[in-house]
């Protein structure tokens, strides 16, 4: 069966340069002879070579059985960059669309907006379309700022207008000063800041205003298909007796929502797809911060109908992305999952 992986990581080495000219956090620095991405006081990620050399990317797709691979750029992307942002955004997006265009059978690609500019990053969302991109990520909240649909209403639209998906990928928590023991901030408070950020639109009237409109939360949805029954029941006992913004209750909106299947458990990924349907959830690794096979054997070992496993593995992912729908050829590498 074809396999669409949407949700997995490049570092564009243009984006690498721009961080790399700062000295604050977001940055780039180097101990020990490995490169780090600084994106909080205590925050940073090495710059493994999956993560930059888009060879090495393939060899883990072939390793694997990964069809095609829809490249995203993770945290912090331009966040925080100020006067950097749009040009740096758009340095970064020219780099993805040469890539993948030397892998076009391989490889899609999701555009970085340059968030703290809502205006230019609408505008840099249309460029990079047009270029190829099949979509855009955008973070939890924008270095600090929380998202807003009046505030970030030219990316919303860009995208209905476009119809494109826009992918909602944690950041540095809101939180991040109370999740430093323990490992909480990848554990918890990424999950928790994506949870907020997407409710808070959702809430906010975002399927109203925008009724057509494609919003990916990774890793398995975070914490809202758990929490549905609360939701709903707060939104519509909220003090005054005012109810919520739509008729529906709000958990009907959230099933609207997209997701992926990272969270490593078949039994939260059962629970997952029992409540967006297979047709809004699709396979992801979140590679290279997550090993390949993890996910992939997550997938394997739920329990799913062929139709329901088809759906996920690469049906949804092909129309949500407007990937060709012819399937691709099976892979001749024998799955390292499997081994």
């Amino acid at each position: 069966m074809p396999l669409i992986d949407t949700h997995t990581h490049y570092f564009p080495s243009r984006l690498i340069h721009g961080l790399a000219r700062r000295s604050d956090s977001p940055s780039v620095e180097n101990e020990d002879g490995v490169r780090y991405v600084r994106y909080g006081r205590y925050q940073r990620f090495p710059l493994r070579s999956a993560m930059t050399d888009i060879d090495a990317k393939i060899s883990e797709m072939d390793r694997f059985g990964i069809d095609v691979s829809i490249l995203s750029v993770t945290m912090p992307g331009v966040d925080g960059l100020g006067a950097d942002a749009i040009q740096v955004a758009g340095e970064t997006n020219d780099e993805l669309a040469e890539i993948t265009s030397c892998h076009a059978h391989r490889l899609g690609w999701v555009a970085l907006l340059p968030m703290d500019e809502p205006e230019a990053a609408g505008t840099e969302l249309r460029r990079a379309v047009a270029m190829g991109a099949r979509g855009a990520m955008i973070y939890s909240n924008v270095a600090g700022r929380p998202l807003d649909l009046d505030i970030d209403a030219p990316v919303f639209e860009a995208a209905c207008e476009l119809d494109v998906p826009i992918l909602l990928h944690p950041t540095l928590p809101l939180t991040a000063m109370t999740l430093q023991e323990f490992e909480l901030t990848s554990t918890l408070g990424y999950l928790f800041d994506t949870t907020t950020a997407a409710l808070r639109l959702t809430l906010g009237g975002l399927f109203t205003r925008y009724p057509d409109l494609k919003f990916v939360v990774c890793h398995a949805g975070s914490l809202l298909p758990y929490q549905s029954g609360r939701i709903d029941y707060q939104a519509m006992n909220r003090p005054g007796g005012h109810g919520p913004i739509t008729a529906a209750k709000p958990s009907e909106d959230l099933r609207k929502l997209y997701t992926d299947s990272v969270c490593l458990s078949p039994a939260t990924l059962r629970f997952v797809v029992d409540f967006f349907s297979a047709s809004h959830v699709m396979a992801g690794t979140d590679h290279p911060q997550w090993p390949i096979g993890d996910g992939l054997e997550t997938l394997a070992a739920t329990e799913l109908t062929d139709a329901e496993r088809s759906a996920i593995t690469y049906r949804t992912a092909a129309q949500l992305f407007n990937l060709p729908l012819a399937e691709p050829a099976a892979s001749t590498t024998t799955s390292a999952a499997a081994d």
